[in-house]
């Protein structure tokens, strides 16, 4: 359907759209969404109380950062001039990109806030919760316990109730697991202890899952692998993708007795950024990262010069760090 119609920029007092498609068109998904060609308006189906049983009961669960969202779309654009080749990663991620710009906002990193609550100000769902901070890969694990009363309260609830959720009914733990996001336009591989790959092959952009229990998911901007009951030793992470960006991340570990979080973010020129991630079950922490570079203390800028010409002077304190030559 045509990108204008799902995704939604917050303007202030009202919402608009983002960017224009042109004649890119799902119609499927566009007949759906208008209720067109054989297809019922969503309304008619759907509610945010289940109306008595006789519509699906629809809840939101969306993430709502204030920064750090969507401010840009990647379109895939057209390479070769004679054959027009229109090239795509593995994933569907435009090796070529063009960028329609979007108003920032508050979101999930992946679509702004008035987008993904579009439906609720519809009036056919309802906002459950959108207190999470989280990126968009981490938001299922950030509402798990709102989700699970969802499922327990809603409308026809027994029906709607997963597999999954029967089991957390149950208290059965959920295994350890080891997790690493990014959000930017880069991608990551992950090799394990028996130097097997999780993630998107550096080369080929080939997505790979070969560690044992793990999972992949790149999504526009966003990326991450999941290992369950990761095996003890080192993890190498390998980031790359487009240059001359910024980019944030995180390494996230969690059990029945622990639940580590390791924020990080960095600038991507051209060559890959190497970090390792040691897990130990006997310790604790569990999870130490080896950070590629060490951020110099007290580090600032200041304007030097008048006004006009100015430079920047980047100032520190000196390290301590024997095995630190500089910066």
């Amino acid at each position: 359907m045509p990108t204008e119609k799902i995704l939604w920029q917050d303007t202030g007092n009202s919402c608009s759209p983002a960017a224009v498609s042109g004649s890119n068109i799902n119609s499927t998904l566009d007949n759906m969404n208008s209720g067109e060609n054989g297809f019922l308006p969503p309304q008619t189906v759907m509610s945010s109380d289940g109306s008595a049983g006789t519509k699906v009961q629809v809840g939101l669960f969306v993430g709502s950062q204030n920064d750090e969202t969507v401010t840009t779309i990647p379109v895939g654009q057209y390479q070769d001039t004679v054959w027009q080749v229109l090239q795509l990663w593995e994933d569907g991620m435009p090796v070529h990109e063009a960028k329609k710009t979007v108003i920032k906002g508050k979101g999930d990193g992946t679509v702004p806030y008035a987008s993904a609550t579009y439906p609720s100000d519809a009036g056919w769902a309802n906002l459950e919760a959108d207190s999470s901070q989280q990126p968009h890969g981490f938001l299922v694990k950030d509402y798990v316990d709102k989700l699970t009363a969802f499922l327990n309260t809603g409308s026809a609830a027994s029906a709607l109730k997963s597999s999954a959720f029967v089991l957390m009914d149950a208290a059965v733990p959920e295994p350890p697991s080891l997790s690493i996001a990014v959000q930017g336009t880069v991608r990551l591989d992950v090799m394990g202890p028996l130097n097997n790959h999780t993630g998107a092959d550096p080369v080929s952009g080939v997505v790979r899952e070969n560690i044992a229990e793990s999972r992949a998911f790149f999504d526009g901007d966003n990326g991450s692998v999941r290992i369950e009951n990761p095996a003890d030793g080192t993890y190498e992470i390998v980031i790359f993708g487009a240059s001359d960006r910024d980019f944030y991340g995180e390494v996230g570990f969690q059990d029945d007795t622990s639940n580590e979080y390791y924020p990080f973010q960095g600038y991507y020129g051209t060559d890959q950024i190497i970090l390792q991630v040691v897990v130990d079950s006997g310790t604790t922490p569990k999870v130490s990262v080896g950070w590629p570079a060490i951020s110099p203390e007290n580090l600032q800028a200041d304007p030097v010069g008048p006004a006009g010409v100015e430079t920047t002077t980047l100032s520190w304190n000196a390290s301590t760090d024997a095995d630190l030559n500089g910066y």
